[in-house]
């Protein structure tokens, strides 16, 4: 028998948030988008829930996400482990808003990051921080003069598994019809 084990993970990390003043934002003429935020490393996992009810199952508010957010249960009782997390937190670093890992998801992380809006919304949060400049040849992730700072950022990601579930152990009563 199998059973869906399901993770709703709240993500807090360090991050970089890239800035290639060379790139105007143009799908088919740029390689980059202006700006882009990687995740660098993982800071807590937290299981989160968006219900005001939470609470009552010892979910406390956050105000920084608005989201509410309590100790992870699944891996208290080892349903999850650390392992089990860090390759949910390399996939989600690995995939669209954050990078990509092949043709499609490159385009797709091009599109999110050359959107005009969240553009807008990197390049106000970059304006915050004093930034870090980097030649074209010390990154290989990203081979172009740039600079970047380093933050905080958090995100959520629902995960599921199937898990094997052992079968009940066969009784040695009787059923009857009652």
């Amino acid at each position: 028998m199998y059973a869906l084990t399901s993770f709703s993970n709240y993500y807090k990390f360090i991050a970089k948030l890239y800035a290639i003043p060379s790139m105007d934002n143009i799908m088919g003429i740029d390689l980059y988008p202006r700006y882009f935020v990687k995740p660098q490393k993982l800071i807590e996992v937290l299981e989160f829930s968006t219900k005001t009810q939470s609470v009552d199952d010892g979910f406390v508010k956050d105000k920084e996400s608005g989201l509410y957010l309590k100790n992870h249960s699944k891996l208290a009782d080892e349903t999850i482990t650390e392992e089990d997390v860090l390759v949910q937190f390399a996939d989600l670093s690995m995939n669209p808003p954050y990078w990509y890992s092949n043709a499609p998801t490159y385009l797709e992380w091009l599109q999110i990051n050359m959107d005009a809006e969240r553009s807008d919304q990197l390049q106000a949060m970059f304006n915050l921080h004093v930034p870090i400049k980097v030649n074209a040849d010390v990154d290989p992730l990203v081979p172009v003069e740039h600079v970047y700072v380093e933050f905080e950022d958090w995100t959520t990601r629902e995960y599921s598994r199937t898990d094997l579930v052992k079968w009940p152990k066969r009784g040695t009563g009787t059923v009857s019809k009652i």
